[in-house]
């Protein structure tokens, strides 16, 4: 196992935490060359310093899996120059969500699953147990189903498809580019944090002009985390954004545990999944 930065700096407290979980895990932990780099007031370490850590962690064979401690932003910097044929020979989970939804999207492409979930930075935190836990059953190869809440605002039905998705902001940067994802027949999964509200209906219709919304087979979305106004109110919620931008008789599901609240659990990018909307919903894997 082994512990990466791919954007915004982190502390000693991050990575000694995440050490001794996954100790006491019964892996051995290993630390990206970058990872605690202090040389620059955002991130750790340059675009091609951390290209360079991270490219020698996906060639090493010794190393089973990587963590992503925190998101931020910064992924996107050195996301095209990764080559990945030694990882396509033999894979390895890479772990983690919010900016490291350039990394999922881009394992998508190349017909890879990853893990979209819990990073370094949230495992001290109030409400995040049962998700750590849960992480750690889908390293070990027990894929359990995912349960939750009703929405007034569920559009109920039942889907299959490839899980796909991430970050909102990081779906909309995507667009234009080869890491761009196909998502017809897919469920998709989105989530945001610390956005205004125009700014996020801004994304939604981009996602809607570029066609990504128009043959999903479902859409799961997780926490929108302090959105907010900016000095003019904008007069619709979140979720009245989304389902004006998706197709009538699209299954949506709010309230999915993914994102930058607790409980953040983990799903499968690149996995099929089934999912079931309706008094409460479900999701498993097929």
């Amino acid at each position: 196992m082994a512990l990466f930065a791919p954007g915004r700096r982190v502390s000693i407290e991050m990575v000694t935490h995440a050490e001794q979980v996954l100790r006491e895990w019964g892996y051995n932990v290993a630390r990206g060359a970058s990872v605690l780099n202090q040389t620059h007031a955002y991130h750790g370490a340059t675009a091609q310093e951390r290209l360079a850590d991270f490219q020698r962690l996906i060639d090493d064979p010794t190393v089973r899996a990587i963590f992503c401690i925190r998101g931020g932003y910064g992924t996107t910097q050195f996301l095209d120059a990764i080559d990945w044929r030694a990882f396509r020979q033999s894979p390895k989970w890479i772990v983690g969500f919010s900016d490291v939804t350039a990394l999922h999207l881009q394992l998508l492409s190349i017909g890879c699953i990853s893990i979209h979930g819990l990073m370094p930075v949230q495992y001290p935190k109030a409400g995040q147990a049962e998700p750590l836990a849960h992480l750690k059953e889908i390293l070990m190869g027990n894929l359990q189903p995912l349960q939750w809440s009703t929405h007034p605002a569920n559009r109920p039905g039942h889907a299959r498809g490839i899980l796909a998705g991430g970050n909102l902001s990081l779906l909309a940067d995507s667009l234009g580019t080869k890491s761009a994802p196909d998502m017809r027949g897919k469920i998709l999964v989105m989530e945001e944090v610390d956005e205004p509200l125009y700014k996020v209906d801004r994304m939604l219709t981009q996602l809607q002009r570029s066609g990504m919304f128009s043959n999903l087979a479902a859409l799961l979305a997780g926490y929108f985390t302090g959105i907010h106004h900016t000095d003019i109110a904008y007069s619709t919620t979140v979720e009245e954004m989304i389902l004006s931008k998706v197709p009538a008789g699209l299954p949506v599901a709010f309230g999915f545990p993914s994102g930058h609240e607790a409980p953040n659990y983990s799903w499968l990018s690149g996995a099929e999944a089934a999912v079931a909307i309706g008094e409460s919903s479900r999701l498993h894997y097929v």
